[in-house]
């Protein structure tokens, strides 16, 4: 079954004649993924080179997304990351090995899911995860000191989905489109929602706005507007996902 032009476009609240494409909307989604995930890297140089420069560019290529609920948390993580500079490069990096990679779990900052959530699951969670990556061909890359549980792959992966989701759009395919968006609120809700809120309280707790607090915030909006949006998405192709 395909899915016509008229009926691949969401209701956007500005305007009752207006409406933003599914696949436009996909894109949009992925590229909020994309950069989410990176802020939870470890920022070397290249790191630093690449993310914060283009933050004040990412927020005109996103400004359709501004009548979203997370817009305002979106706009406030791109102006934290456009604000990196020379004199925070050296804090960053020893902010980041401090929160986010030697951090006690019960401090409430460690970015992996498996830090809440119980200790004998860790292997089951770890290859469920990798299961779950290598349908989309995501392979962790343990070099960069990531397991499949940390928040930068589990953005990542999301990422992923809605790329592959803008592609079934484009080609109308409602079936394959609706049963992505499956698979992202399944995730969402079996995994990345289940832990990202807590996270973000405890970073908030520990750093007060600054950058990692403000980009854990903006994961955890972004990921409950995800969660609200699939749902609405998903009541439109009922017939789709059963298929």
């Amino acid at each position: 079954m395909s899915l016509c032009r008229k009926r691949n476009n969401l209701p956007d609240p500005r305007a009752d004649d207006e409406a933003l494409p599914l696949e436009d909307l996909a894109l949009l989604r992925q590229g909020v993924y994309r950069y989410l995930a990176a802020a939870f890297q470890y920022p070397d140089e290249e790191w630093l080179a690449a993310y914060p420069p283009i933050a004040e560019a990412l927020s005109d290529e996103t400004s359709s997304l501004k009548s979203f609920a997370f817009w305002g948390d979106w706009e406030e993580f791109l102006s934290a990351m456009s604000e990196v500079g020379e004199a925070e490069r050296e804090s960053l990096g020893e902010i980041y090995t401090k929160d986010l990679m030697m951090a006690d779990p019960a401090e409430g900052c460690s970015p992996c899911e498996s830090s809440w959530g119980k200790r004998e699951d860790i292997a089951l969670l770890m290859g469920e995860l990798d299961g779950l990556y290598a349908e989309v061909g995501l392979v962790v890359d343990g070099s960069l000191h990531q397991t499949p549980d940390h928040a930068s792959v589990q953005l990542e992966f999301l990422s992923a989905l809605c790329g592959l989701e803008a592609e079934a759009w484009a080609r109308e395919d409602s079936i394959v489109g609706a049963k992505i968006l499956r698979r992202q609120i399944d995730f969402l809700e079996n995994h990345t929602g289940r832990w990202i809120s807590a996270f973000a309280e405890g970073l908030f707790k520990r750093r007060g706005r600054e950058l990692y607090a403000v980009a854990a915030n903006a994961v955890e909006v972004f990921v409950a507007h995800e969660k609200d949006l699939i749902v609405t998405l998903l009541g439109n192709f009922k017939e789709e996902v059963k298929s």
